[in-house]
């Protein structure tokens, strides 16, 4: 079944105030403890997810769960860790793995009729995997 989300075009989308920008925790620990999570959810589903955050609730290892910064996260990073989660579950239902993930930006979701793009800042981090995307077919390519 072909997308009704309308193709990505960089010179729309990539300037766009309101597209999502992906970036990866510094901490290549953070970054595996993160993704580990997001495959378990991605796994598992929702109801998972609620038990590691009510049962983590005071743990700060798990603040992309509780909404919870913890006092040794700057807003920002706090922000990035929970965009970065977010986007961690989407990609492993999407056929991502945990060392390879497209790269190409993609709608993740279309809140109010407007899609919100999906960036990823890639700098440093494990390896990609072409530009198709995953069952959705959002972008196509080589």
């Amino acid at each position: 079944k072909e997308s009704a989300l309308p193709p990505y075009d960089a010179a729309i989308h990539a300037a766009d105030a309101d597209a999502i920008h992906v970036v990866p925790p510094v901490d290549p620990h953070r970054r595996k403890f993160i993704t580990t999570v997001a495959s378990f959810i991605a796994k598992d589903g929702s109801l998972l997810e609620r038990k590691i955050a009510e049962r983590e609730s005071s743990n700060p290892k798990f603040s992309f769960l509780t909404n919870k910064r913890s006092v040794l996260q700057t807003e920002e990073e706090y922000q990035q860790e929970l965009i970065f989660y977010r986007w961690r579950v989407y990609a492993f239902t999407q056929s991502d793995g945990f060392d390879h993930w497209q790269t190409q930006p993609f709608v993740m979701f279309q809140p109010n009729g407007r899609a919100k793009w999906s960036i990823l800042d890639t700098a440093g981090i494990g390896q990609t995997r072409g530009s198709k995307r995953g069952r959705r077919g959002q972008a196509e390519g080589g």
